[in-house]
């Protein structure tokens, strides 16, 4: 059986995006910006250090204000923003 991803809002797919402030909530605290996104990590930028965080399993805060969990991420960003609109 295959399993079905759930729908991120159009909002925070659009707020995704390299440039935007995200706080990691789990597995470990930290705050930076977004440099890239693949399918399954997130590279962000901390003070100058790049640090990896893998979507599965993340709690990202997406601009202070959308709690995402990063099972919902996982994928290609452009899949996501097609399947959000």
């Amino acid at each position: 059986m295959k399993w079905i991803r759930p729908k991120v809002p159009a909002s925070v797919s659009r707020a995704f995006v390299p440039g935007a402030r995200v706080e990691v909530l789990r597995p470990l605290r930290a705050s930076g910006a977004l440099v890239v996104e693949t399918r399954r990590i997130v590279l962000l930028d901390i003070g100058g250090k790049i640090i990896k965080v893998p979507k599965e399993g993340a709690l990202l805060m997406i601009g202070g204000s959308r709690a995402v969990p990063g099972s919902a991420l996982v994928g290609s960003p452009a899949e996501r923003l097609v399947r959000s609109a």
